[in-house]
Order: C-alpha cells, then structure tokens, then sequence
C-alpha cells in the first residue's frame, strides 16, 4: 500500500507543478520502487531522490523502542550508527542498497 499511495501522491506532486523531490528516510523498498517507477516512466511523478531510512544514533528518532528484543533485532534499520566510522559504514551500506 506504501507503493500504491507513493504513486498516488507522485502523480498529485507532479500536478502540482514539482518536477524533482527529496525523501528524507522513507520506507526504502517502496521508496525506491516508486522512484525507480517515475524513472523509468512506468508512473508520473516528479524526480525522486531518496536517501532510504534515515541516520540516526542508538535511541534517537530513527531507531525502534519499545517492542520486545526479538523484534528490535528484526525492526531496526541498518542506518543505526553512533561513530564517525560507523556512520560512514551505514552510509556506504544505505548507497549500496539504493540510496541516493
């Protein structure tokens, strides 16, 4: 449904007379699909570039809380990171899965 509603608002960005857009750590498979989508035509929408989820250090507003340990392991997102050198690794891993 994230794809389905990315596509919807696309097509309502691009009327709305935006050509190119910036998504700041959403959803990386749908957000990648959808601007892969508008690339390649297959959907009106304006450019996207995304940078996937978002940077954030252990605990800030980018990290999963409050669900049992099974699901943190599950949940939370390779863009964790709390150094220079492991943010820089979270960047280069973000870039490798897609991220702009």
């Amino acid at each position: 449904m994230e794809a389905l509603n990315g596509a919807h608002f696309a097509n309502k960005t691009l009327m709305a007379g935006f050509t190119t857009v910036r998504d700041l750590g959403g959803n990386p498979e749908a957000i990648y699909a959808l601007r892969d989508a508008v690339g390649k035509r297959l959907i009106p929408g304006p450019r996207i570039f995304s940078a996937g989820s978002a940077l954030s250090a252990t605990g800030g507003h980018g990290d999963i809380d409050g669900v049992k340990p099974q699901l943190l392991k599950l949940w939370t997102p390779e863009t964790i990171c709390d150094s220079p050198y492991g943010c820089r690794k979270a960047t280069r891993n973000a870039i490798k899965m897609g991220a702009d």
